[in-house]
């Protein structure tokens, strides 16, 4: 005997068994075990349904991350090719002053006396 259909609920992630007629409910469902069957495989496809969608919900979470917010000098950025004693304090002092006082948090002339 096959199983009247019904349609499905309209709240998303849930879906509806078969109603039993009103009439003669012996006759829809011959044993709980066809009954526990079908409530156990509506479970498995709720669960797969919730799995999908907390995938996509990750992979959209992914999507929209946010550029830096913060500016990176360029010799901030290229510190692993250059010492610092040999490398890095030369190249600040001939090409960018600022950022040489604002590393040492001294002068240029007052860090040659004191290396002096």
């Amino acid at each position: 005997m096959a199983l009247p259909t019904s349609p499905l609920l309209d709240m998303p992630g849930h879906m509806a068994l078969p109603t039993p007629p009103q009439q003669d409910t012996d006759e829809y469902y011959t044993d709980e075990l066809e009954m526990n069957s079908l409530l156990i495989n509506n479970l498995k496809i709720q669960l797969y349904l919730t799995h999908l969608l907390n995938i996509d919900q990750q992979q959209n979470n992914k999507r929209g991350r946010k550029a830096r917010r913060w500016f990176v000098r360029s010799w901030i950025a290229q510190r692993e090719q250059y010492g610092h004693y040999h490398q890095l304090l030369p190249h600040l002092q001939e090409h960018d002053l600022d950022s040489y006082r604002y590393y040492l948090r001294v002068d240029h002339a007052i860090s040659n006396e004191i290396l002096q």
